[in-house]
């Protein structure tokens, strides 16, 4: 029988030592893209699609040609948007949004918003119209967008 002793490999040692480092390098990079910037930025989207849903079947439920829609608005420190309802070409005063306590709903400090159509409108099929429109929230660490599929008014 011939045993040999110049085999080369890693022991168990060394590959909980490589498993370690590498659990290490893992953790911080993932604290690295998980900032509460990203989360604030991703909460604040969601929230947005949910308040254009809104809209939009509120828009659903109407038979005389009264239109809904969210419209935006900006100072110089603050970016927010409300909930609109127009009848026969008149808008009204802005409607509360839900789970708000005001008709107004402001953006979280810091970030911003950029949209292709202001105010976005849907008519009572649901549909914002022949363009789709997307809508983007930025801060500093996250730039995530929504659209608004033209005719069908699919949000996503």
């Amino acid at each position: 029988m011939l045993i040999r002793t110049d085999e080369r490999g890693f022991t168990l040692i060394e590959i909980i030592a490589v498993l370690i480092l590498m659990g290490i390098v893992a953790v911080v990079v993932a604290a690295k893209y998980s900032s509460p910037d990203v989360y604030a930025v991703s909460s604040e989207l969601e929230t947005l699609k949910t308040n254009l849903r809104f809209a939009q079947l509120k828009a659903m439920n109407e038979l005389d040609g009264t239109t809904w829609g969210i419209k935006f608005s900006a100072t110089s420190n603050a970016v927010s948007y409300a909930l609109i309802k127009t009848t026969g070409g008149v808008q009204s005063s802005p409607v509360l949004l839900p789970g708000d306590s005001t008709a107004t709903h402001t953006l979280t400090s810091g970030i911003t918003a950029t949209t292709t159509v202001n105010p976005i409108v849907f008519d009572n099929w649901g549909s914002p119209g022949t363009a789709s429109i997307t809508i983007g929230l930025t801060n500093s660490a996250f730039s995530p967008s929504a659209t608004v599929t033209k005719n069908t008014g699919f949000i996503s």
